[in-house]
């Protein structure tokens, strides 16, 4: 949002915003009858932030789950808009699956993940200080894949995204962090537990500090990758889609970096990093992989004025990648 923009236009739009939500709200729940309302629309408002200089929610997604876990469990209001949620009927929620816009889930997946989490060994269990999980999992990952949809869209879309579809036969592959040391990484589509995630991460990241949160909220609750449940996702249709997505991952990711010291700042004050080797390794490998393309670039161009037969040169690097 344009910072340009005063407060009674943004008001204006989130008026217009909220009735349509509203409307399309009302007609999932007189489709779909039920004793009590199965379907709501949730809205914040926005606020100014000075150092994103834009009107927007507070702290962008992860201020919306960590809100949206507070109305769950407590009935805080928040920044949302007035929500129309009698948690008495609703009674108590457990689990929370999150997916982005494109994401597509098939028929069952939701309750097998719901029945992995449930399971006695996958029970989230605490350290001492309450402040990380450090037996079974507080999220469970799905495997994803492509939408075959998106990955035929262009020659570009099918040279980048591989495959796409769901294929359990060729496509279920293992995992070496899930393998080896029983932790997956978290990329923001799965399932987590409510209280643990509340009670772990409600004050752990300081505000204005993080963007690219998924990898920190799956360390501080130990992920787990469920490779027979697939969720199927979107690809970039052009290039500066896909370029601008991977530069909003690595500017994360250097965000993230700091979690790596042994000592963080929480509130305030610094304390000790709550999180194993494993996960600052997981950290650092993530901005590994984003500087690998800029790097072999950068290589390109070095050897163009090193080396005199260019083209052997180049077909190195592409069959080094």
């Amino acid at each position: 949002m344009d910072s340009s923009l005063d407060e009674l236009d943004i008001d204006d739009l989130d008026e217009e915003i909220l009735n349509t939500g509203r409307e399309e709200i009302n007609k999932l729940n007189e489709k779909y009858k039920f004793d009590i309302n199965k379907f709501y629309f949730l809205y914040r408002k926005r606020k100014y932030n000075p150092t994103q200089e834009k009107y927007l929610g507070w702290e962008r997604k992860r201020g919306m789950i960590t809100q949206f876990n507070r109305l769950l469990l407590y009935g805080e209001q928040g920044d949302f808009y007035d929500v129309d949620i009698n948690r008495q009927e609703i009674g108590d929620i457990k689990y929370v699956v999150t997916v982005d816009a494109d994401t597509q889930i098939g028929i069952n997946n939701v309750s097998k993940l719901a029945g992995i989490m449930a399971h006695p060994l996958n029970e989230p269990i605490l350290n001492e200080n309450m402040t990380v999980v450090e037996k079974g999992y507080g999220i469970l990952q799905p495997r994803i894949s492509t939408s075959i949809n998106c990955a035929s869209q262009n020659i570009f879309s099918k040279v980048w995204a591989g495959y796409g579809g769901i294929d359990n036969y060729t496509n279920a592959v293992s995992d070496i962090y899930q393998d080896i040391w029983q932790e997956g990484i978290f990329t923001g589509k799965g399932i987590y537990n409510l209280k643990i995630f509340s009670k772990v991460l409600d004050n752990q990241i300081p505000e204005n500090t993080v963007l690219s949160h998924d990898l920190l909220e799956g360390s501080f609750l130990r992920c787990g990758l469920v490779t027979n449940v697939e969720f199927v996702d979107g690809f970039p249709s052009r290039f500066n889609s896909y370029i601008v997505r991977q530069n909003r991952w690595l500017r994360g990711d250097l965000q993230v970096f700091r979690w790596c010291k042994n000592k963080v700042e929480l509130l305030g004050e610094k304390c000790v990093n709550p999180l194993n080797n494993l996960s600052k390794w997981k950290i650092v490998d993530n901005i590994r992989r984003g500087i690998v393309n800029i790097s072999l670039f950068i290589f390109i161009l070095v050897g163009l004025g090193i080396f005199d037969i260019h083209w052997v040169y180049i077909l190195s690097i592409f069959f080094k990648k």
